[in-house]
């Protein structure tokens, strides 16, 4: 179950605003709707596993009610899942408040949900601009959806033998890549060529995979997704036998305790994909 929900408020750029609310008569109850209507979805239906947000820490709506939401959500079902998929703003440019809104929601955010899915603006703009010259919002929310979609929509790995998919992609994820509730930040790599072999497809990814912070701290990864889709072939799960997965292991800089940082998942597309969802950490911040 994922909740995108839409607002049409006033200019709103500040966290507080957004997570208190309005104070006019008739405009403070987007909160009390808002769970409403997650509640009726939830009551439809068969089995509820848990929600994924979908929101984005610049303006004060995403962040101030997103947080507040999640909150309410975590003391609704607190046995259930709860993923964000957030987005982090740019650099410069967007609110001179968004440093201090990003700030506040990534600590209610840590403290209440599962996993957060965290997509940097600035990432997903250089990606395009060294394929086209101007860069729409469009086209970066297409980039955005690609990603996620590719790692929540069903996989033949998760579908059972007899009967549908049950949707358990996004909560296997969680059991995957946050295997310490300290650590729950990650973040998805995508690349999607169709004359490049799974070899090939590895090593463009790697190139793109962060290996240091700011200070110069070399990061390590404590769990790893990889999901290869359009496998009509089946060569990838050989492949991984064969020396790949050491490949991946490396270029993800996999922590020693985790005898299995890297989880397989295969799974139907048009074309051949590679998808990444990996948790990084600081060599320096584990013990």
């Amino acid at each position: 179950m994922a909740i995108r929900a839409t607002f049409v408020l006033q200019s709103n750029p500040h966290y507080i605003r957004g997570y208190h609310g309005l104070k006019k008569s008739g405009e403070d109850h987007i909160l009390e709707d808002t769970s409403n209507q997650v509640r009726k979805e939830i009551e439809r239906c068969d089995m509820y596993s848990g929600c994924i947000m979908m929101h984005s820490l610049t303006g004060g709506t995403g962040s101030g009610l997103g947080s507040h939401l999640c909150e309410a959500m975590r003391g609704e079902y607190p046995m259930n899942h709860l993923i964000s998929c957030t987005v982090a703003p740019c650099l410069t440019g967007e609110s001179p408040l968004q440093n201090y809104n990003a700030l506040l929601t990534l600590s209610y955010l840590q403290r209440n949900t599962d996993c957060v899915v965290l997509t940097y603006n600035d990432d997903v703009l250089g990606k395009l601009q060294r394929k086209m010259e101007s860069v729409s919002f469009d086209a970066m929310n297409t980039s955005i959806a690609s990603s996620l979609g590719g790692v929540f929509l069903p996989t033949d790995t998760m579908t059972p033998k007899s009967g549908p998919s049950i949707g358990m992609e996004p909560w296997e994820m969680i059991r995957s890549v946050c295997p310490l509730p300290a650590n729950k930040f990650v973040q998805v790599h995508h690349i999607a060529k169709r004359q490049l072999s799974w070899a090939g497809l590895q090593k463009q990814m790697s190139q793109g995979i962060r290996r240091h912070d700011s200070k110069g701290n070399v990061f390590g990864s404590i769990g790893n997704v990889v999901i290869a889709r359009g496998d009509s072939t089946e060569t990838f799960y050989p492949q991984m036998t064969q020396g790949l997965e050491k490949k991946f292991r490396k270029s993800f800089n996999t922590v020693s305790w985790n005898p299995f940082p890297i989880d397989v998942w295969t799974g139907m597309c048009k074309e051949t994909c590679l998808y990444t969802i990996d948790n990084y950490i600081s060599r320096d911040m584990i013990i």
